[in-house]
């Protein structure tokens, strides 16, 4: 009698120990290393699949890029940027530095299609970071290099007094309270003034 009950509790401690072992299995293969989650959400981001990028952020999303002070929090907010940069065709090369417990430090270059009609071959982003917490991206800021900030300082520079003098309507449409619209609606806003500006000034 004694020995059909110890071997009762030694099956049943057998199958618990190997759920257990099971469960931690799995759950070690869906926490993926902050590297490899930044690196899925460029690939993510590649695809301009706006959903997907979306799925890589935490709600209380942050992102940040100090040279132009423009800081953007909250996934709704940042679904607009992600449908601008689709409609731009935007596309970003991460290059990862470093990275240390929840932060990963990258240089970023981008490249899309208002950047082409701008003149500017692409722009890079040193020393940015991301940082991941619980699976999901939490924070993002992107620094751009100085070459980088000078080649927008200089195209705004002459971009703006035309859009000003020439295409008031479609540039308050763009910036409505002196706010640049990030959006499909802004996106291709941009593109219609840029070709406008282009072709006027070959």
């Amino acid at each position: 009698m004694n020995s059909k009950i110890n071997i009762y509790f030694t099956k049943r401690q057998i199958l618990l120990f190997t759920f257990i072992h099971l469960l931690l299995i799995l759950s070690c293969s869906n926490n993926k290393s902050p590297k490899n989650i930044v690196l899925d959400y460029k690939d993510a981001f590649n695809s301009h699949n706006v959903d997907s990028l979306l799925s890589f952020y935490s709600d209380s999303i942050g992102f940040s890029v100090p040279d132009m002070r423009m800081n953007i929090s909250g996934k709704s907010e940042l679904r607009g940027v992600a449908e601008y940069d689709s409609v731009l065709n935007t596309i970003m090369e991460l290059y990862i530095l470093s990275f240390h417990d929840d932060t990963v430090f990258c240089s970023i270059r981008e490249i899309n299609d208002w950047m082409n009609l701008a003149g500017i071959s692409s722009l890079y982003y040193d020393n940015s970071k991301f940082i991941v917490r619980d699976n999901k991206i939490t924070y993002i800021e992107a620094d751009l290099s100085d070459s980088s900030l000078s080649n927008l300082r200089a195209f705004f520079g002459s971009f703006m007094p035309w859009a000003k003098e020439n295409q008031p309507h479609l540039l308050d449409s763009l910036m409505p309270g002196g706010n640049f619209l990030f959006d499909t609606k802004g996106g291709v806003l941009f593109l219609e003034l840029l070709v406008r500006w282009r072709d006027s000034t070959q």
